[in-house]
Parts: C-alpha cells; structure tokens; sequence
C-alpha cells in the first residue's frame, strides 16, 4: 500500500511540475517577475533580484527614442535607476474634479452628493447611473441631487459629468448660440447619417452655413477624460517588450531578455546540505532544491521557445520591418511547422508578449494575419486593409463607394473577398459608411 501511495504522489508531482512548465512559457518578462518573487518568498534556495534587468531596454531605447535618450542621459551617473523612476504623479480625472469640488461654497449635505456624484463618473468622463442610486447613498431629493451635478458639468473638462453624448456637446457650446444648439439638440443622428439635407429645411438655412456648423461640431470633445488618468489607466504597466528587433542594413537581430540570470541558488543552504542536520530538514532542503532547479530549467526553456518562435515570425515578415512591405498572411501553424514546435505551444509562447523594433513596440501575435486567396498567392489581412484605405482614398466624395463595389473591386484584383468580410474591415479601419463619407 505504501509503494502504491509513492507511485501516485511521484505522478502528481511530475504532473504538476508539466503544468507549471507549460504556464511558464505563456508568461510575458512581468508576469515572470511576479511569479519569481513569489516563488522566492516560499523557497529559500532561490536568491532572486527582483529589479528588471533593463539595461538592454535602456540601450535600446537610447538608440531609437530620443524621449528616454534625454532622461539616461540627466541619469548616467547613476545606471541603476529604472525607467519606472522617471515617471512622475499624474492626478486623475477624479483628482481633478475633487479638487474643483473643494472651491465651491457647499453645505455638508451638497459636498456629499458631489462626492458621490464624482466617484461614479466613469473612465470617459460621463455620470451615467440613474440619480436615484446617489438618491439611495447620500439620502436627498433627485432636484438637489441635478442642482449638484449642474455644478459639476461647469467644471474642467468640458463635457465632464454629461448623462449623454448630446448632453456632453451641449455643455461645451455657447448655450446663447441657438441654432447651434438646436441643431446638436435635434439632429445629432442627422448629422451621424450624413443626412445634411434634412438638416438645412428643417434649420430654414443654406448648405454650406450648416456645412460650418458640422465642422464647429466635429471639433467638440466627445470623450471629457481624453488627456487625463483614469481609474482603468492609471496604474497601467509599460509595456515591457520580451524581444527586440535591431536592423542593420539588410540585416535583422532578434535578441530576447534574459530571464534567467536573476535566478541564483542560495549558497548558504546548499552547503547546509553537506552539514550534519535532521533528515526532516535535509528531505525539506531537497525538495526546494529541486523545485529551483526545475523553475531555472522551465525559464531556460521558455526562453528557447520564444526566441525560436520570435526568429521564424520575424523571419516570414522580413519585408516588413525592412521595406514596411504590408504583412505577409501567416497563421500559427505556419510557425508551428517552422519552429517544428505545436501550434499549442505557438499560442503560449506568444501570447501577451511585446516586441521591440525601430518602427515601434507591437504584440508578437500582430503579425499573425489570416490567409485571404488571390490570383497569385495568397495575401493577408493586413494587405487586404491597405488597398481598402487606398481605394476609398481615391474615391470621389460626392459618390462614395459602397461596400459591395469596394468589394468589386478587390475581386478584380484577384482578392476573392466577400461583402461582409469588407464591411468588417472597413468597422475595423474605422471608415465611416457610404452615406457618411459623402460630401456636398
């Protein structure tokens, strides 16, 4: 019975130790860095500096971002200092309206609705919860509650607090302005759709002044938090890239980030197991040893997968990063059968990671664009876009193309596409619709 207990606890370890392996090379340099400091806190044989190893990041921005080439270089007497440092406090939106709040004469009861009101704008600077939730909180009636937030609406930004799309272009007008009031208050969807027309009989005035309107209107800020932190956003990581890319004339280096080297075994406890202690704390010292062993073997592994997996994509997107040539289609069984690696592996090797290149930082699985036959060989989606900006760049504005004769188009090319397929990248690309591209 004992032998058997044994059999089934040295398959559990082992496949437990598969798992952590294969979780492993599915985290990016952060969640590694995490879950390393976390591993030291429970094992005492691994010794492990938690300070990012950057000093690649650091020689590679100063070759290629002037932003953070200043900064080393107000800091090259002391290299050790992380980019991280540099960053200064910036306050939120709701800082801001906090503090804007704290100006006006309110009562106790007043300051406490606009507390509550505040805290439940969200991340786009709108109040979109029903008054009567702060009716619930803070015990008021709905007209000191509105009295409030119409206080709140006057603050900087503009627009902020706004319950609606109209109500936010509302409050950034001059409200003295009535037919631009009107035709905001009335023919917002108008004005979407492109309807013009409609616009200028229902307004009684000419094309081309409701032509300036529209223009006036477009420059209106339809997101009041664009330009401040958020809740969502201020604690946002950098983007830390695990790969960079160095091109030198028709050349390309992919180097990774060495995970590795700030994992050492304590000293002191392996010498431990050459002395004279209790087998329970030599079994104990084993175990971990073992464990450290393992996780530094895992991350080396890791490592190799990447690096083997990163080579291969930048290897089929060459012309890309040399020529900005559009993406070539490539799926992850492309690299799976280069790498001759699973597909499965692809999926964990690349995902959530960056990669660092002159033309900017982008993630690994950016490159992965689906096959779409043509004439003569395949073509991506990445393609596919590009001559879909460059068509409706060429098209004449008093007669937009549609969809299906974009789509038209591409067949003639030899891009067998459907309509549908257009209609999504065209969303994608955040090209408006026919009607709305028109101009008069």
């Amino acid at each position: 019975m004992t032998k058997l207990d044994l059999t089934l606890k040295q398959k559990l370890n082992l496949t437990t130790n598969l798992i952590t392996s294969i979780e492993i090379i599915a985290l990016n340099s952060i969640e590694l860095y995490s879950f390393l400091e976390k591993e030291s806190e429970d094992n005492v044989f691994i010794d492990y500096d938690a300070f990012f190893e950057d000093k690649m990041f650091r020689d590679y921005i100063r070759q290629n971002n002037k932003r953070y080439e200043d900064y080393s270089l107000n800091n090259s007497e002391n290299e050790d200092i992380e980019i991280q440092d540099s960053v200064k406090y910036e306050p939120t939106l709701k800082d801001v309206l906090f503090e804007q709040l704290g100006t006006l004469p309110l009562n106790e009861l007043e300051l406490s609705i606009g507390m509550a009101i505040i805290h439940n704008i969200d991340d786009d600077g709108y109040f979109r919860i029903d008054i009567k939730e702060i009716s619930d909180v803070v015990n008021a009636d709905d007209i000191l509650i509105l009295s409030v937030l119409k206080k709140i609406q006057s603050f900087e930004p503009l627009g902020v607090g706004a319950r609606n799309l109209k109500e936010c272009l509302l409050l950034q007008i001059d409200q003295t302005d009535e037919l631009l009031f009107n035709i905001i208050n009335y023919h917002l969807d108008d004005i979407y759709k492109n309807n013009l027309d409609k616009i200028a009989v229902s307004q009684n005035i000419e094309l081309d002044t409701l032509k300036e309107y529209v223009k006036k209107i477009k420059t209106l800020n339809p997101k009041p938090s664009r330009g401040y932190k958020t809740d969502n956003n201020y604690d946002t990581l950098y983007i830390y890239p695990d790969i960079f890319v160095d091109v030198v004339g028709d050349s390309l280096t992919v180097r990774l980030k060495d995970s590795v080297s700030n994992v050492h075994i304590n000293e002191h406890y392996l010498n431990m197991l050459d002395s004279d202690i209790d087998n329970n704390t030599r079994i104990y010292l084993k175990q971990k040893l073992s464990r450290t062993m393992f996780l530094i073997e895992s991350i080396e592994k890791r490592r190799r997968t990447i690096q083997k997996v990163a080579d291969k994509i930048v290897e089929v997107q060459k012309e890309f990063f040399l020529n900005n040539s559009p993406l070539k289609p490539m799926g992850l069984k492309d690299i799976s059968q280069l790498a001759q690696i699973s597909e499965s592996t692809v999926s964990r090797a690349t995902k959530n990671k960056y990669i660092q290149t002159p033309k900017g930082i982008y993630e690994l699985k950016y490159f992965f664009s689906s096959h779409i036959s043509a004439s003569n060989e395949d073509v991506s989606k990445d393609s596919v876009c590009k001559h879909i900006k460059d068509i409706v760049s060429k098209e004449n504005p008093q007669k937009p193309l549609s969809d299906q004769k974009i789509t038209d188009i591409l067949n003639a090319m030899g891009i067998d596409i459907k309509r549908r397929t257009v209609s999504k990248y065209r969303e994608e690309l955040n090209i408006p619709i026919t009607k709305s591209r028109k101009k008069y």
